[in-house]
Order: structure tokens, then C-alpha cells, then sequence
């Protein structure tokens, strides 16, 4: 996962495609950011025996692949 992060998304002097593409990227950038920050979160919540924590991560995590899936049929 870590390999699909940027650090720089170019939006000057493009086509209003490419705009549109751009905001596309953004948004998958700031969800596999996302999922990182709850997958390490959780990881580190399991190490501190705090599961319940743990698994509220989880869910979120779930909960936002069902948000990408959602965006990529629509």
C-alpha cells in the first residue's frame, strides 16, 4: 500500500479531464492514507491489549473500502 502513496498531484494548466482525473486521485490518495493510518493504529492498539479499539479500527477500515467500492461502481 505504501508504494501507491505520492507526494505530489499536479493540477495547473490541464484540461478540465484531466481536473476531473486529478480529483479522482486525491480522493483514492487520501483513502489509502486513511487505511494505512487505521491498519498501524489497530496494529499498535493490538500490541497495547486495547481490542476493542483495535477492532473499531477494523470495522472503519471496512467501512471504507465499502466507500471506495462504492465510488468506483458509480
Amino acid at each position: 500500500m505504501r508504494d501507491r502513496l505520492v507526494d505530489k498531484i499536479e493540477y495547473r494548466n490541464i484540461s478540465h479531464f484531466e481536473f476531473c482525473c486529478r480529483w479522482v486521485e486525491i480522493y483514492l490518495q487520501a483513502h489509502i492514507r486513511r487505511a494505512l493510518n487505521l491498519i498501524e493504529g489497530g496494529l499498535a492498539e493490538l500490541r497495547a491489549d486495547r481490542p476493542i479499539i483495535a477492532a473499531l479500527c477494523a470495522r472503519a477500515l471496512l467501512e471504507d473500502g465499502a466507500m471506495v467500492w462504492h465510488f468506483q461502481r458509480r
